[in-house]
């Protein structure tokens, strides 16, 4: 019985597209939003595995991908929490290899919202200009950090604020 083996999808050919063009790889959620991607010339790739693959044990892909490419990497999370945890596990896994990463979300409270409603968005620019408004997006790693960032600080906050409180009840 044949089966089923992992593998990178268009990796080879993203890598061909990204270089011509100077730009970062594309780390799609799947396959055909890399389908999409490519036909407007971005340079996209994807995993083909169950969206539940952790990337992270992919020993062999990871290593092919090292090999094959030295470059950055833009991973545009799909608009839902699955989208959300992936991109941070894929982000985390690559950095660790040592590529710089940037993960990007979608600027939309469309749930769901992908690479390919993306595309399909701005199919008619050109794809210079459709990978600079993927630039543009903003970054979405950054805005969790800032968020974890603020509730530590309002914790630390309410904890020196019992403090002086606590200080102020035992000088009274």
């Amino acid at each position: 019985e044949p089966k089923f083996e992992k593998s990178w999808y268009l990796l080879d050919n993203a890598i061909i597209i990204a270089k011509k063009n100077n730009q970062s790889l594309i780390f799609c959620n799947g396959e055909s939003a890399t389908v999409i991607a490519q036909h407007l010339n971005l340079p996209a790739f994807a995993i083909c595995a169950s969206e539940s693959v952790r990337l992270e044990k992919e020993t062999e892909l990871l290593n092919e991908l090292k090999a094959k490419w030295q470059g950055a990497i833009l991973i545009p999370v799909d608009n839902d929490d699955a989208g959300h945890k992936g991109g941070l596990a894929r982000q985390q896994t690559l950095t660790g290899l040592g590529f710089h990463v940037r993960l990007v979300e979608f600027k939309t409270d469309l749930k769901g919202y992908d690479l390919a409603n993306f595309c399909k968005e701005y199919k008619e620019a050109t794809p210079e200009e459709l990978y600079c408004h993927l630039l543009e997006l903003p970054d979405y790693a950054q805005q969790e950090k800032v968020l974890t960032r603020t509730e530590n600080q309002e914790t630390e906050n309410d904890e020196l604020i019992n403090i002086t409180v606590n200080r102020q009840l035992i000088e009274i």
